[in-house]
């Protein structure tokens, strides 16, 4: 674990991309099949969905505005994938409050 740093683009930061991606995305699916399979607590799981999708778009926007550090081609975006990530997790904290 002592070898493992996160460089510009680090083979490791890559890595560990890939399998956030892959985690996230199976977290995602197991809540989204629970809220369907099970309505009683389908409430209780949609804050949690929510901060998966925060999650996922906030480390999309963290990858893309540290790409594109000293260039102006994908600031944009990155911007956008912030502000989207923060706005899950807004409505993870709303939803959460308002459930539980």
């Amino acid at each position: 674990m002592a070898d493992i740093q996160f460089g510009r683009e680090s083979r490791s930061f890559r890595k560990f991309t890939d399998i956030f991606h892959v985690v996230t995305c199976l977290i995602g699916l197991v809540l989204a099949a629970a809220a369907v399979l099970i309505p009683s607590y389908a409430m209780r799981i949609f804050p949690f969905i929510f901060l998966d999708g925060a999650a996922l778009a906030l480390l999309l926007a963290y990858m893309r505005l540290r790409s594109v550090a000293g260039r102006h081609q994908g600031t944009f975006s990155g911007l956008v994938l912030a502000f989207v990530g923060v706005l899950l997790l807004g409505l993870a904290f709303v939803g959460a409050v308002s459930v539980w």
